[in-house]
């Protein structure tokens, strides 16, 4: 049985495939790839609803509703993944970040968006994050060049997003 942090990642690719926005009408086609996610959103209201705002809800036509997924814009994934790797010590290895998109869905899509790579989205950042490459060549860890959320300043914080110290 799926869980629900797995239904919810697998819900937002989802959206974000069909344009970022889906009609209710269109979600048997979800639950035809991903069936053991049924007993996951047993009511798909509540569960978008405890999506921490991953997934939200519009009016649709007649019955219907649409499910919407809002990437973030790029000054709060910068500080949002500022702030997670902040609270993980101030470095985290690439690897770990699977655990911050597992939490935050839209910030992975956000993170790819128009194919970049996750070293490609450090290098576009290299004010606030610096990679350190292994020996392998294939893993990389980051830090913060900053150390406070107040280093970042103000043209890194969107939309009132506050980075946690």
């Amino acid at each position: 049985m799926a869980n629900s942090a797995q239904a919810l990642n697998d819900l937002v690719d989802f959206i974000v495939e069909c344009g970022g926005s889906v009609g209710s009408e269109r979600l048997q086609c979800f639950y035809t790839t991903y069936p053991a996610h049924r007993a996951s959103i047993k009511n798909l209201r509540t569960f978008c609803e405890s999506s921490g705002g991953a997934v939200s809800l519009e009016s649709g036509r007649g019955p219907h509703f649409k499910l919407c997924v809002a990437l973030p814009g790029e000054n709060e994934l910068v500080s949002e993944v500022a702030s997670y790797i902040r609270q993980s010590g101030g470095a985290v290895a690439s690897h770990a970040l699977v655990s911050f998109w597992e939490e935050r869905p839209p910030c992975k899509h956000a993170t790819y968006r128009g194919g970049r790579t996750l070293r490609e989205f450090f290098s576009q950042h290299a004010d606030v994050f610096s990679m350190h490459i292994d020996a392998s060549g294939i893993g990389f860890n980051i830090s913060l060049k900053c150390q406070t959320p107040d280093d970042l300043g103000p043209d890194r914080v969107a939309d009132g997003a506050k980075i946690a110290a």
